[in-house]
């Protein structure tokens, strides 16, 4: 008995530490009640069972309800609610201001997808840098001509040049098999070596005594290599190559009576050829030509055909020749003074050269004799026929060695500074009335 009434007791404190306790309280109560009555070990308590049936349930505590907001719309409206007091009677009315135009602005690019239609054809990109870089290649290429000094325009360097001209002259070949070759023990060779070396060392001591201008672009004295050849041909003329070979007609010695000074100014010439390179320059616009060429065909629809290939030999092949001649006797006439030749009678120089076409011409005519009219005409040439020819004509060229002109005074100018005496070993030529002067 003693130890249910601790028991109760006991149960009691619990539930008052709980605070009265919940539902989930009560319902451990009514079990634990329902155990002990059926144990009938709880029976003899009375007025604890009365306790426990006096137990009601406590109402649960809650928040206070929210108050509801004043709107008529919802809260998630996009539109505003309207205020009751009227602001658009205050308003003031303004004049808008002038609508400006719209400006269209273009993204910067440096170098446009696709020209703007509105651009020259030269300034597309596709043409324009192309000819600025073949404009800045050919503006690097003008160089001075040794001796001369004139400007020039050489579109290809030296050394391709060499090449090029060394391959089509071993392609071409220089002699045929018919054409018949002096040996180096005739007296012609002999000759012929002799002039050589002398003009060789003028040339070598004009690189170092001559004007700065006039020494550019010359070769070094390695580089400097002559070849000779004599040949059994009856014209009075002599050639010369770019690789340097000089070839030497027999008729020249003929024409001249094998005078040394006479044909040391013709081999002078053709030693000019040489040092200036006219042949690399005459190569070099010949391969510029063809790409002009091809350009204008592109672009203008005319091209290779007859009309062209004559404007372009007419403007361009002929007229450059004809410089070319004009400064290969000017370089001639220079190291034949620097060699202490006899100019000074440089201007008979042509005589046997009218003489050989003016027998030419004759021959044409079927007349075996030449007479003073073939003489005069081919000196008195009209002045339209130089246009087409590939020299100047031979009154023209006579005119260039008057002792009175320039080119003679600067020649006897350097003989007097440079040779204490100068053998002259010419004879006076006349020819049908044409006397040299």
């Amino acid at each position: 008995q003693m130890s249910m009434s601790s028991f109760g007791r006991s149960l009691l404190l619990l539930l008052k530490r709980r605070g009265g306790g919940v539902g989930r309280d009560r319902g451990l109560i009514a079990n634990t009640t329902n155990r002990i009555n059926t144990n009938n070990q709880m029976s003899v308590f009375p007025s604890f069972n009365k306790f426990v049936s006096s137990l009601k349930r406590p109402t649960l505590r809650s928040f206070p309800p929210t108050p509801s907001l004043n709107c008529s719309r919802s809260f998630h409206s996009s539109k505003p609610t309207t205020a009751k007091f009227n602001f658009n009677a205050f308003k003031i009315k303004l004049k808008s201001p002038p609508k400006l135009p719209k400006l269209k602005m273009k993204p910067f690019r440096r170098f446009p997808k696709r020209p703007p239609k509105d651009w020259p054809l030269f300034f597309r990109p596709l043409i324009f840098i192309p000819t600025m870089v073949v404009t800045t290649y050919l503006l690097s290429r003008i160089e001075r001509v040794p001796v001369s000094g004139r400007l020039r325009l050489k579109p290809l360097p030296r050394w391709i040049a060499d090449m090029v001209i060394e391959s089509l002259e071993g392609e071409a070949g220089v002699f045929g098999d018919e054409i018949e070759v002096y040996p180096e023990t005739s007296k012609e060779f002999k000759m012929m070596m002799r002039i050589s070396q002398r003009l060789v060392t003028a040339h070598q001591q004009f690189m170092l005594e001559g004007d700065s201008k006039k020494v550019q672009g010359y070769r070094d004295a390695d580089d400097f290599q002559l070849k000779f050849v004599v040949i059994e041909d009856d014209v009075p003329n002599a050639s010369c190559f770019g690789s340097g070979l000089i070839v030497v007609n027999s008729g020249l010695f003929e024409a001249f009576d094998y005078e040394e000074d006479d044909i040391a100014l013709i081999v002078s010439h053709e030693i000019g050829h040489y040092v200036a390179e006219h042949t690399a320059e005459t190569l070099g616009f010949a391969i510029l030509n063809m790409g002009l060429q091809k350009i204008i065909k592109v672009f203008a629809g005319i091209g290779d055909g007859f009309i062209s290939s004559g404007i372009e030999k007419l403007l361009v092949e002929l007229p450059l020749s004809r410089v070319q001649e004009k400064e290969a006797d000017y370089i001639g006439l220079i190291m034949a003074a620097y060699a202490c030749y006899d100019i000074s009678e440089a201007q008979d120089l042509w005589t046997p050269m009218i003489k050989h076409e003016a027998k030419e011409f004759a021959i044409s005519e079927g007349r075996d004799e030449v007479t003073d009219e073939d003489v005069e005409m081919v000196m008195s040439t009209e002045k339209f026929v130089k246009y087409f020819a590939t020299h100047p004509l031979y009154r023209d060229r006579k005119k260039m060695y008057d002792p009175e002109g320039q080119w003679m005074k600067e020649a006897m100018e350097i003989q007097k500074r440079r040779c204490s005496k100068v053998k002259k070993s010419r004879k006076r030529r006349v020819f049908f009335g044409l006397i040299s002067i």
